[in-house]
């Protein structure tokens, strides 16, 4: 389904281990054990967002976020070793771990390695929903047009 989005250019919002499969379909790696990498933060698994997101600045994360920093929960302990072709880093946490992810070549394919359907209470997480909907709209506006 992956593979099928990115060939189609169809929006797409890849959430933990959809990251991971973003990330590993075109080309990249995965550590399979973030705990020996954690200094900062906890190995804690929750849905409480107690995990700092430093968002890179002039990305699609930051459109969506709208700020420098967020608060992300936790669910995992794989994750981003080596980047896939065509992605860059849209967000790191305070260990340096990689939790977001965009592609250069598309106009809206994010990956995050938090899950943000647990956090809708939060506007900026909800903004990720709003921003993945209004990248549909527009890509189905330009498809009925013919563009």
């Amino acid at each position: 389904m992956i593979g099928n989005a990115l060939e189609r250019r169809k929006p797409l919002l890849a959430i933990c281990r959809g990251l991971q499969l973003l990330n590993v379909l075109l080309g990249g790696s995965l550590t399979q054990d973030l705990t020996q990498l954690r200094k900062k933060t906890s190995n804690r698994r929750t849905l409480l967002p107690l995990k700092t997101l430093e968002v890179v600045s002039d990305t699609v994360l930051e459109q969506c976020l709208e700020r420098p920093r967020a608060k992300i929960n936790s669910l995992h302990r794989q994750g981003i070793e080596r980047l896939g072709d065509g992605l860059r880093v849209g967000g790191r946490d305070l260990d340096g771990i990689l939790q977001a992810v965009e592609h250069m070549d598309h106009r809206f394919v994010v990956g995050v390695q938090w899950h943000p359907e647990f956090l809708v209470y939060q506007a900026r997480q909800r903004r990720l929903f709003a921003s993945l909907a209004r990248a549909a709209e527009a890509e189905h506006g330009e498809s009925n047009r013919g563009v």
